[in-house]
């Protein structure tokens, strides 16, 4: 049987999306604003862990348990994996584009609001203001964000929320502190919104955002940077 008109529509939607991640991938270096800065700590740490380089005199490496750090780890393993800086940092690129498409894509899924257009506008979302200036960090953790509260939503059991609380503030939180915070914002808002249509109160089902928000402090308190 041919194709539907609305399954047409979702397979030519989701090529268009596709194809608007080119320009992440046929400039290298990307045209970001602090794209270069981002690509030389990477370059500063992966010749320090080697031991090369001059970079002892000038910098320490204490610890990688700081907000902030998912771009510096992620593009840092695809160079200890074989792949050059620059493409590292495309590949790097490339994955948060589709981290925030599909996550886009999977909470109107979750809101009951799917349709063949979506990936078109979460292609259109992700191409803002926040990216050109570099914060890519920040992009990936709002891409993890939909992630976390479209898993959420699509949850029925207790645990299974309180584990997507907690491991996807974390998530969020290693890609930027704002996102982690976010994640604990939007958890509460669902959670008053649950609590106020409950009658009686049964806090321990809907208090999932006090799991995200104990994560979330945990690991600033933990941080070098907690201070």
């Amino acid at each position: 049987m041919p194709p539907s008109r609305p399954g047409r529509l979702t397979a030519v939607s989701g090529l268009i999306a596709s194809l608007a991640a080119l320009p992440l991938a046929v400039t290298v270096p990307a045209p970001l604003q602090d794209w270069p800065g981002h690509l030389a700590r990477v370059r500063i740490v992966d010749e320090m862990l080697r031991g090369a380089g001059p970079w002892q005199a000038f910098y320490e490496l204490r610890s990688f348990l700081i907000p902030n750090v998912a771009l510096d780890l992620g593009v840092l393993g695809l160079v200890k994996c074989g792949l050059g800086l620059e493409a590292a940092g495309t590949v790097f690129l490339l994955l948060t584009y589709a981290v925030f498409v599909a996550g886009f894509v999977r909470l109107s899924g979750a809101f009951g609001a799917a349709g063949a257009v979506k990936p078109l506008l979460g292609a259109t979302l992700f191409y803002s203001a926040a990216l050109f200036w570099g914060f890519v960090n920040y992009v990936m953790g709002v891409g993890v964000l939909l992630w976390v509260i479209a898993l959420w939503l699509r949850a029925d059991r207790i645990w299974v929320r309180l584990a997507v609380a907690v491991f996807g503030s974390a998530a969020a939180f290693a890609c930027h502190a704002i996102a982690g915070f976010l994640v604990v914002g939007v958890l509460g808002c669902l959670d008053l919104h649950a609590l106020a249509r409950e009658t009686p109160w049964r806090l321990s089902r809907h208090l999932t955002s006090l799991a995200a928000a104990a994560t979330v402090l945990a690991l600033l308190a933990a941080s070098p940077t907690g201070g």
